[in-house]
Formats: structure tokens, C-alpha cells, sequence
């Protein structure tokens, strides 16, 4: 269906109208129209083409019929492009930005280990003229025309400084597959109040003909801090607060997996570690929201007059009063389901939250609930958690790894240390760096090193083409430390434990062998992390627990699976959280599809046993349960 961009083309943004091209999100009412389609069609009424007229002009009365206004300003795909400033701004002539090329052209020639320049500088973005320095967005082709650098660059009458950097494929080569990575500024805005418009930028890492990419807003010269992601599309807003507030209104898309697709958020940016709610961004969200729902009504209202439910929902966010929409809702298509009616409410309900938050604090619940769960395993199973290394072992985990690779990678670029955790002498860290072969074709490393005192060893190490499209998620995926001697890498249908850098053990047989991580799913490809060095298989109506240790890999328990309507284990804690695991997960698949057709007793009691366990409000359990068919 065509959603969001039929009519309105945009988000409404702020009071006064204006609009941001929708994004995408996670689901919202996509199990409810699964429950719905599930149930036998009635024969369809006559709805009067007064009805939808109707809704189509409680929609416009809602939001109007303003000009949608671009989403994103633009940070400079253009020669001479203008980078979006937030308070005084001197821009560069026309001779000046001349000079800045030749300079940056002349810089971006030096002679580097296996970075050779090929072919003109790609198009410049400028900012403002402030206080002796100028922000200019840049990039390049490397490598004999094998790969692309993007730079946010600070220039000074001086020198030439990096505030940030990415690499991918030149863009001649971007495609099918291709790794189509950029860095971008957003915007200049003076977020510290020092009287600086500070370079407010956009990673992006895209996989050429992938339907979303993963968009990163990041603030403070390299590396940087990360307040917030996407991974849809990632711009800047419209309407912005005046510049003496020292604030940044950005959107955030999540990508469309559900229908009608959910509404972009609106997020503020200032110096905080991550985004936040402001009052604009309040307002303009409700905004969005009535655009959403006005275009629903307006392009697609048998969506609505095929769900009481959805109808009055849409309506009350439309801000139509209750006495206006009950001679709608008696429209409304006759003869569903009452208890159809009541668990897909509580179902969109359920997802109300999820879809409020935006990828990056999504991630950031569902790494909460990993954390706690596998926190109770760990002690349940009597295994030190992996203690965070302080900010100066961090320092020497960063010095001692990028001497090791230096030491044994003669022409190791772009090294990226992340020191994992630390403890009694011992700690770990992962690492990715790329490195030019005798043929010219570039290659990317990644490995997980362990330091005990002043040995420094390489534990495990991966290797990609030539920097290709995902090679640098795809290593680090298979790589993570669960504590400073001890690493679980669950890799097809194994598991195993590595002990001080030595493999001690491992579990392998056809088997559905997966993490712990009921909250994200499978993990993409083959290879999969656990957050805990804790895995299963599962064989028929049991799964089996493996669990990493110092001794190798060891069965913990065998539970038999359960629906989660069925009463929980307390023989042993163990068990208890395990079983808990389980029922979460079967909860989560079972919500996500339906049973087909009208639900009968047993399955009535699964679906709201499911939404139970994953926190519907009791009262639409209650009016689900008292429901009838």
C-alpha cells in the first residue's frame, strides 16, 4: 500500500504547518490487520461515498492543506552546495571557496600508505566563515579508484584538521551490494553556547539496493559521540528553536515494516550523551501524528472502516470529538469479531511504545533487557559478568593493540580499537583495521585481541574483501568478549568457548544453535553473538542449554518447550529464567502471526496469555477476555 507520501507527501512538523518527509519504523498495527484479515470476510455493507468524504474533511480540518516542506535541508550533494547554518553566518565568496578547493585538492593528494588519489575532488559543502575557521564537507577517490573518502573537514588559514571521516565505494561503483557509506554535516549550530556553530553530522552505511540503511548522529570532532540513530532516514527538521536555545530538532525514520507505517520521531539534539524530547519536538510530533492519520482517511479510508477499533483511534488522535465520530463508527464494517476487536486493540497497543522510540533508544531497551537477563544467568550459573575497563586501561588496551597490528601489519590503515572489558590483569578488545595487498585490492581485518600484563595476543580474526558492502558489520558481529580470559562465539551450529586465547572447547551438530538474545531475533547471516557465553539447540519439543566456560563448553539444563501460556518451572532459578527466555520468544512469534482463522478457546487463551507476558495493559486483557466471537 501506498502510505504517508499519497497525499500529504510529508510529516507535519510544529504548529504552524510546515512538513518532513515520513520515515519508517517498527510495527504498529501490522499484527492487529493480520488478526482482522484472519477472520472470515463478511459480505461487504454499501458505504456511501458521504462517509469517506467525510473522513477525508475531518482530515483536512485537522491538519490543512499547507505545502509539505522538504525534510532535510541538504548538507551538499551539489558543487558549491551550502551546508544549513543555525545563527550568524558569513559564507565564503565565490573566490574564497575557489581557494578552499585548491587547498583541500592539494592536502588531499599527500602522499599516504596504499590512499593515492585518483581522479578531481569530489563536490565541496561549505559552512560559515567562524572565528578563522570554516567547516567543509569533502571527498575523494583512493586506492587507484578502489575506494571512496568522505571527510568533514575544519579549515583554518593554517592547517586542515579532521573532525570526521568514513570510507566505502567510490560512487562510480555504487550499486547492487555496493558499500555506499558517507559522512555528512547536517548542520551548524552553536549547541555548547561558546559563540561556535558546532558541525552536527550524519554517518550513513548503506548496502547498494538494501531498502534501508543505519544513519548515525553524531556530535564532537572524531570520534565523536553518537546521541542517536536510524535506520531508515535521518534529517533535519523544518522548523527549528531559535539558535539562543542551543538546540537541534532532527527526525529519525525507522524502516516501514508495518501498515500503516509508523511516523517519524522527532528527537532535540544539544550536548547531551544521547537525543531527547523537547516541546517543539512534542508538538511537532502530534503534528506528524494527525498527518499520518489524515492521510490514512483521506487515501485509504476502507483501512479504517474495516477496524471499529483503528477507526476511532485514528479519529481521536484526528481530534474529532466523540460525539462526531460515533455516527462513523457506525459504519464501520459489521460483524467482527468482538474479541478479534479487543486483543488487536491490546496488541496496538503493545506496540504503541515500540514504535514511539527510535531505533537507537529501542536498541538501547532491548540491550537492557539482554543485559539483565544474561546478569541473571551469569550469576545463576556462578559467571563473572565482564567487568567495563576503566578510562585508562582503556588508553593502554587502545596503545598496545594499535602497536601489535602496526607491528605486524606493515601498510594497517584505519585502525579502530574498542577495549571490551578488563579485569585482574587481564583484559580484551575488539579491533578492525584495513591493510593494502600486492595486487592493490584493498582487504579488511578484524580481530578480538587478549592482554594479560604486557602480551598482547591475537584470540581470534576475520578477514573481508577489499572493504566490501557490510564487511565491516559482518566481522564485528563475529566477534565479542563476555570477560577478559573467556570469549563464546557461536558460529552456524556451534558454540565455542576460548579460554585465555586458546580454544578449550566446542559444541557442533545439526542443530538450530542460536543466542540468547530473544529481544533481537536471530542474529543476520550465519554467524551469531551471545551477550553471555550461553547458547541453544533445539531438537524437537526440548531445547538444550550450552554454556562457555574456563572448562570448555557444558550442557546446563534441558527444558522441554512450552507455550507461553503454560505455568512456569520454579524447581530451580535456573530453569525459572530459562523457561522465562523461551515463553518470551514463543510470546513474540506467536503475536507476529496469528492463528488462521476465528480464534478458538485454546487459541484465544495463547494470544492473550502472550500479550500478558509481554505487558498489555490489563484492562484491554480484561475487555479482550470478557469479549465474545
Amino acid at each position: 500500500m501506498r502510505r504517508l507520501a499519497a497525499v500529504l507527501g510529508a510529516v507535519v512538523l510544529g504548529c504552524g504547518g510546515r512538513a518532513i518527509s515520513p520515515g519508517s519504523g517498527a510495527p504498529i498495527g501490522g499484527v492487529a490487520s493480520a488478526v482482522d484479515a484472519a477472520l472470515p470476510a463478511p459480505s461487504p455493507p454499501l458505504i456511501g461515498a458521504d462517509v469517506k468524504a467525510r473522513l477525508a474533511e475531518l482530515a483536512h480540518r485537522a491538519v490543512g492543506s499547507q505545502a509539505p516542506a522538504p525534510p532535510d535541508a541538504g548538507s551538499g550533494d551539489e558543487a558549491s552546495a551550502e551546508i544549513p547554518a543555525f545563527g550568524p553566518c558569513t559564507r565564503p565568496t565565490a573566490g574564497e571557496q575557489a581557494a578552499l578547493r585548491t587547498r583541500i585538492t592539494a592536502w588531499s593528494t599527500r602522499p599516504a600508505p596504499g590512499m593515492r588519489a585518483a581522479g578531481d575532488l569530489g563536490p565541496l559543502a561549505f559552512g560559515c566563515m567562524d572565528h578563522g575557521a570554516i567547516i567543509v564537507d569533502a571527498s575523494r577517490v583512493v586506492r587507484g579508484g578502489l575506494l571512496g573518502v568522505w571527510w568533514v573537514l575544519r579549515v583554518t588559514p593554517g592547517a586542515i584538521t579532521i573532525v570526521d571521516r568514513m570510507e566505502g565505494d567510490p560512487p562510480d561503483q555504487w550499486g547492487e551490494w555496493a558499500a555506499e557509506n558517507t559522512v555528512r554535516t547536517l548542520a551548524l549550530v552553536d549547541l555548547d553556547g561558546d559563540g561556535t556553530l558546532d558541525p552536527v553530522r550524519r554517518r550513513t552505511r548503506h548496502e547498494g539496493g538494501s531498502v534501508h540503511a543505519d544513519h548515525e548522529l553524531v556530535i564532537g570532532d572524531a570520534p565523536g559521540t553518537v546521541v542517536g540513530g536510524a535506520n531508515s532516514d535521518l534529517g533535519l527538521a523544518a522548523d527549528q528553536p531559535p539558535p539562543g536555545e542551543h538546540t537541534l530538532l532532527v527526525y529519525a525514520a525507522r524502516h516501514p515494516t508495518s501498515d500503516p507505517p509508523p511516523v517519524p520521531q522527532l528527537r532535540c539534539v544539544t550536548t547531551a550523551a544521547t537525543w531527547s524530547r523537547c516541546p517543539l519536538a512534542d508538538a511537532g510530533q502530534r503534528a506528524a501524528d494527525r498527518a499520518a492519520a489524515a492521510e490514512l482517511a483521506i487515501n485509504e479510508p476502507d483501512v479504517l472502516l474495516a477496524d471499529p477499533g483503528l477507526l476511532d483511534e485514528q479519529l481521536a488522535v484526528l481530534g474529532v470529538p466523540a460525539a462526531e465520530r460515533a455516527p462513523l463508527l457506525a459504519y464501520a464494517t459489521p460483524g467482527t469479531s468482538a474479541f478479534a476487536t479487543a486483543i488487536a486493540k491490546a496488541i496496538r497497543t503493545l506496540n504503541t511504545a515500540r514504535a514511539a522510540r527510535t531505533n537507537s533508544e529501542q536498541a538501547a531497551v532491548d540491550d537492557g533487557a539482554r543485559a539483565a537477563l544474561g546478569g541473571a544467568l551469569r550469576a545463576a550459573l556462578g559467571e563473572p559478568a565482564c567487568p567495563a575497563p576503566t578510562a585508562a586501561q582503556a588508553t593502554a588496551a587502545r596503545v598496545a593493540v594499535a602497536r601489535w597490528i602496526r607491528g605486524h601489519e606493515r601498510k594497517a590503515d584505519a585502525i579502530v580499537v574498542a577495549p571490551t572489558c578488563a579485569a585482574g590483569g587481564a583484559s580484551s578488545a575488539i579491533a578492525r583495521w584495513t591493510r593494502d595487498t600486492a595486487d592493490g585490492m584493498g582487504t579488511l581485518r578484524a580481530g578480538l585481541f587478549h592482554m594479560k600484563g604486557a602480551a598482547v595476543a591475537l584470540t581470534v580474526d576475520a578477514t573481508g574483501d577489499d572493504d566490501g558492502p557490510g564487511s565491516e558489520a559482518q566481522l564485528a558481529a563475529k566477534l565479542s568478549a563476555v570477560g577478559p580470559t573467556l570469549v563464546a562465539l557461536v558460529e552456524t551450529d556451534k558454540l565455542i568457548a576460548v579460554v585465555d586465547g586458546v580454544v578449550t572447547g566446542t559444541h557442533a551438530r545439526p542443530a538450530d544453535v542460536s543466542a540468547l538474545t530473544w529481544t533481537a531475533g536471530t542474529a543476520d547471516g550465519t554467524i551469531a553473538m551471545t551477550t553471555d557465553p550461553l547458547a541453544r539447540t533445539l531438537d524437537g519439543d526440548t531445547a538444550t542449554y550450552w554454556h562457555a566456560t574456563t572448562a570448555g563448553v557444558v550442557a546446563v539444563a534441558t527444558l522441554a518447550r512450552v507455550p507461553p501460556s503454560a505455568p512456569m518451572s520454579a524447581t530451580d532459578v535456573l530453569g525459572a529464567l530459562l523457561e522465562r527466555s523461551e515463553r518470551l520468544a514463543a510470546a513474540h512469534d506467536l503475536l507476529a502471526g496469528p492463528p488462521v482463522g476465528l480464534p478458538p478457546p485454546a487459541e484465544r487463551a495463547e494470544l492473550l496469555a502472550a500479550a500478558k507476558l509481554l505487558g498489555a495493559p490489563p484492562a484491554l486483557l480484561d475487555a479482550a477476555a470478557a469479549a465474545t466471537n
